[in-house]
């Protein structure tokens, strides 16, 4: 396991002479509020991502190179879960033909999603408090389109 306690920044394209890397481990850096979501750009053969025990509470959009993950580690993260991280929740669902194996990262706020598994969570369930019915229907419709394109009918109904 790696252990980048000093760890504070991670600059735009940080692998950027290294584009062949299929595993970054930079678990427990405490540190790593957040980065940017060019970080990880050009890292087309990435497969596997360890981001456990940082002190990421939210993840831009983006910011995480999803379509060629297989493995992402965010356990023991402090994990804001609302409307910030509902793109990821959408590029997780199963139904919008994600295979990425999420570990056992857990929402630590609000108060009603603290424990629940980030995995078992629907974009319809994170939600801010300023967030707009309109902007909640945009939300549902997206990720009713997401599951009629990958998943048909039948995974519309398991959301």
């Amino acid at each position: 396991a790696s252990s980048c306690l000093q760890l504070e920044l991670l600059e735009p394209f940080a692998f950027a002479s290294t584009p062949n890397i299929e595993d970054v481990v930079m678990d427990h850096c405490p540190l790593l509020t957040d980065f940017s979501p060019d970080v990880f750009g050009n890292l087309s053969r990435l497969t596997q991502l360890g981001l456990a025990g940082c002190g990421l509470s939210i993840l831009s959009p983006g910011s995480l190179p999803l379509p060629g993950i297989k493995t992402l580690s965010l356990e023991k993260n402090p994990l804001t879960c609302n409307c910030s991280l509902a793109w990821l929740a959408s590029a997780l669902a199963p139904f919008n033909g994600s295979r990425v194996a999420l570990d056992a990262a857990a929402c630590t706020s609000p108060p009603e999603l603290a424990g629940r598994a980030l995995a078992s969570l629907r974009p319809a369930d994170l939600l801010c408090e300023d967030t707009p019915s309109s902007a909640l229907f945009l939300v549902a419709l997206v990720a009713m389109a997401g599951a009629l394109v990958f998943g048909g009918a039948a995974a519309l109904a398991l959301w």
